[in-house]
């Protein structure tokens, strides 16, 4: 076994969906957590501050586009999806913007290194 630095890299994360329902992941997971809007049904698991805490450097990122069902009033067709989807991307362009993250390969001004699977 090596005494190297050890590489954590998450292969999936729904970062942007997460933050449009509702969730603010540039608090504390604390805070995220007190605030939840969707606190009855789910735990929110990450946030920025808590990525940065456990050394994530990189990681995979979704767009995640969810049908119509009984629960959740989703797409329909392509263009809803897209739309989704678009949404989604802005929300990561944003946060590159803050400095939040960094969307790509190669770039690291950020603390979060996120590739986008097309």
């Amino acid at each position: 076994m090596s005494d190297g630095p050890t590489v954590r890299f998450d292969a999936h994360l729904d970062l942007a969906w997460n933050a449009l329902q509702g969730r603010d992941l540039t608090l504390p997971l604390a805070e995220l957590r007190r605030q939840d809007p969707l606190q009855a049904s789910q735990t929110a698991t990450v946030s920025f501050p808590e990525l940065r805490r456990s050394g994530l450097k990189t990681c995979f990122a979704t767009l995640f586009a969810l049908p119509r069902n009984a629960k959740h009033d989703g797409y329909t067709d392509h263009a809803g999806a897209t739309a989704q989807a678009l949404a989604q991307l802005d929300r990561y362009r944003r946060w590159q913007e803050e400095g939040w993250l960094s969307l790509g390969p190669g770039s690291t001004a950020a603390p979060l290194q996120v590739l986008l699977l097309q």
